[in-house]
């Protein structure tokens, strides 16, 4: 497995580091698991439908409309 994330992880992880956001927090609210966000980060190609749950729960959290 390839150790770089996917261009979409690096995404929504730079977009929860700008909101001031806790991975973990988000995390729950999408209802995903850690080691489902760890996988992804360390190469593992995400599934697009649990991608959406994280970005919706990004969006919640800093109050974007979608």
């Amino acid at each position: 497995m390839d150790k770089t994330p996917h261009a979409a992880v690096i995404e929504l992880q730079s977009r929860m580091f700008a909101g001031g956001l806790k991975i973990g927090q988000v995390l729950r609210c999408a209802g995903v698991q850690p080691s489902t966000w760890w996988r992804w980060t360390q190469g593992a190609s995400p599934n697009i439908a649990t991608l959406d749950k994280v970005r919706g729960a990004i969006d919640a959290q800093l109050g974007v409309d979608a």
